[in-house]
């Protein structure tokens, strides 16, 4: 079951990107907010590991809001609290076409 309307008190982007070509003919990815929506957000997990000198940190989200009419693909992006996450999964939990569900990741790479 899917908490009540109450509990979505984060806001959300959602952003899908355009592409276009550069004077070179190499391509540019420019994000765009096309809805900003109330969710709720939760942690569900956190990894480190160490890759050479490096430490890598990945710190996985779950986010449950309405069901965005204008379609979530693996391509689309969420902003949240200035972060950007790739999503993983998304599902209808309940298959009436009302809410989402949506598995995400940080992407410490990307910039706006």
């Amino acid at each position: 079951m899917v908490d009540r309307i109450g509990k979505f008190r984060h806001r959300v982007e959602i952003q899908t990107y355009t592409e276009t070509r550069d004077e070179e003919g190499g391509s540019i990815r420019t994000w765009g907010t096309d809805a900003t929506v109330w969710a709720k957000v939760n942690p569900i997990s956190g990894i480190e590991r160490e890759e050479g000198r490096q430490t890598e940190s990945k710190l996985s989200h779950r986010i449950t809001m309405r069901k965005y009419e204008g379609g979530l693909t693996a391509e689309t992006r969420l902003k949240f609290d200035g972060k950007f996450f790739n999503i993983i999964a998304f599902v209808d939990p309940e298959y009436r076409g009302c809410f989402e569900i949506i598995d995400v990741e940080i992407d410490e790479k990307q910039t706006a």
